[in-house]
């Protein structure tokens, strides 16, 4: 199930790219429908460059993405996900009007077999 996933999610991930003159410094992308639910979106990827960290880059590429969820699906929110232990996370995702979820999807196993357990977020529009 987890392959067939990654397989769906290579074809429909959209990614979208910031750009400081001709150079990438950050990424985004997103699926839909979200692993989670079929009306909602997954931002996956979000990546800034270490020297462009720190100046709010981030949430305009997050504000950004809604945008485009809104304007071209029929998205009624975002999911996020993120490992347990990442509580910076979660401050963030908080921060960007993000609400923890009461229940969170069953944990991310490893190929060593170890759990990873994972909290997960909504954002309604």
């Amino acid at each position: 199930q987890e392959e067939s996933w990654w397989r769906a999610f290579i074809q429909d991930c959209h990614i979208h790219g910031l750009f400081h003159e001709t150079n990438l410094i950050g990424m985004i992308g997103y699926i839909y429908p979200s692993k989670y639910s079929d009306d909602r979106a997954l931002p996956v990827s979000v990546y800034i460059q270490p020297g462009f960290r720190g100046h709010g880059l981030s949430k305009m590429m997050m504000d950004a993405i809604k945008g485009h969820i809104m304007k071209t699906t029929s998205a009624v929110g975002i999911d996020l996900d993120h490992a347990h232990d990442n509580k910076r996370a979660g401050i963030v995702y908080e921060a960007y009007g993000f609400r923890p979820s009461k229940e969170n999807p069953p944990p991310l196993r490893r190929r060593d077999g170890t759990e990873i357990p994972i909290r997960l977020y909504h954002l309604n529009f």
